[in-house]
């Protein structure tokens, strides 16, 4: 790689890593608790995909969604344990719901519901 490229590469770099955002006026860091919420779901990142709850665990976050094939992702249909962000309601989510749910990677690169949403 040339040397404009890998500058290139380290300037990118600190400006995705300083939570910067692009627009009129100067940038403007964003506080780490909305960094994440810049891929949700209709954006870039997001995986959109549907199941079924088999469990729900309110106060740990966790759920466990049988899902159908996630082409995106190259996952066949499996039933899968996730972790539920914060911001996810899920007081009226009870096993057997068929959902529509949004995952993004988290902080630790795993993936988390991000958006659910009965169907």
């Amino acid at each position: 790689m040339s040397t404009l490229g890998k500058t290139t590469i380290l300037a990118l770099s600190a400006v995705i890593g300083s939570g910067a955002q692009a627009g009129p006026g100067p940038a403007v860091p964003l506080p780490a608790s909305q960094l994440r919420h810049l891929v949700h779901e209709g954006h870039a990142g997001a995986t959109k995909a549907s199941g079924t709850v088999d469990a729900v665990d309110a106060a740990k976050r966790k759920i466990t969604l049988s899902h159908g094939a996630i082409k995106s992702l190259g996952w066949p249909a499996m039933t899968m344990d996730f972790a539920v962000d914060k911001g996810v309601d899920l007081s009226t989510i009870k096993t057997g719901t068929k959902v529509n749910f949004t995952l993004v990677r988290g902080a630790d690169g795993q993936w988390v519901v991000d958006t659910l949403k009965p169907q």
